[in-house]
């Protein structure tokens, strides 16, 4: 039987787990939807799928997409609660309504490539990738600048957790998606780059989203925390986007941002603020 060859429900129970691990750099802003790795992931794959598939290989890079954070469903979800106690977290974390998943985190990645102009590089690999880059984060979880951890240990963790996931899979399979996942890391190819940008741009475009969503930037707090915006998704990427259409969509967005916060902040918006609070 085929599931005396590969770990069919092991498979399944992984990706269960990525579906709804909430990545914790969303829950530290106390954001009441934060999406979830395997959403991470699959929006990186169908972003993917739009991209123009000159120069690169499209198919390679949906399915790296798809599988690299699938270690968190085993390491679990590292996060920036790493140096907070576990009441804070339990806390922060009850007050997230609708986290994003890791999933949906993909599959917006992967829809945004499906956009793409495919002229130079794969698309179809740019959607695979996306739909794998983070299947990792399944087993070790979402490991961010604050949690304390190397660049060399998170890569490592991740590596590991990779290992045991592709082992649940055909071989050929496992080594697909290994070798996406591999790629997407390494960063040395166009489709990789392209997944890149895309990861970065669906964070600021999530940032984005939850600033309008939430009123992010009126008098904020979070216990210890005062959050006036999500300003340091968009100062830590302010001159990463080199490619195109990258570059546009980075600056079309930043340019609604502003064009929001000036109109929230007007003299007009914030007496009505006001009235709605008294009232």
């Amino acid at each position: 039987m085929e599931s005396s060859i590969w770990d069919m429900f092991g498979l399944l129970k992984i990706l269960d787990d990525v579906k709804h691990l909430k990545r914790t750099g969303w829950l530290r802003y106390n954001i009441g939807e934060p999406e979830t790795v395997a959403s991470h992931m699959y929006r990186m794959a169908m972003l993917a799928m739009v991209l123009d598939d000159s120069g690169f290989d499209r198919a390679k890079c949906i399915r790296m997409a798809l599988v690299h954070d699938l270690s968190e469903a085993i390491v679990g979800d590292i996060t920036p609660f790493c140096g907070i106690s576990s009441e804070q977290k339990h806390h922060l974390e009850n007050e997230i309504e609708e986290p994003e998943t890791v999933a949906s985190h993909m599959y917006r990645m992967a829809m945004l490539a499906m956009v793409l102009d495919d002229s130079g590089f794969d698309r179809a690999k740019c959607i695979r990738m996306a739909l794998v880059h983070d299947l990792s984060e399944a087993i070790v979880g979402d490991i961010t600048p604050f949690c304390g951890i190397s660049s060399e240990q998170k890569h490592h963790l991740e590596n590991e957790a990779m290992k045991k996931i592709v082992q649940m899979v055909p071989a050929a399979t496992g080594s697909d998606w290994y070798s996406l996942w591999r790629e997407y890391e390494m960063n040395a190819t166009k489709e990789a780059m392209i997944v890149k940008h895309l990861d970065k741009f669906d964070m600021i475009a999530q940032a984005f989203h939850y600033e309008q969503k939430y009123n992010i930037g009126k008098a904020h707090f979070i216990d210890i925390y005062y959050i006036s915006d999500l300003e340091e998704f968009f100062t830590s990427t302010e001159n990463l986007f080199t490619l195109e259409p990258f570059v546009t969509w980075n600056r079309e967005l930043r340019a609604k941002r502003s064009q929001s916060k000036a109109a929230a902040n007007s003299p007009v918006t914030l007496m009505a603020n006001d009235a709605d609070s008294v009232s």
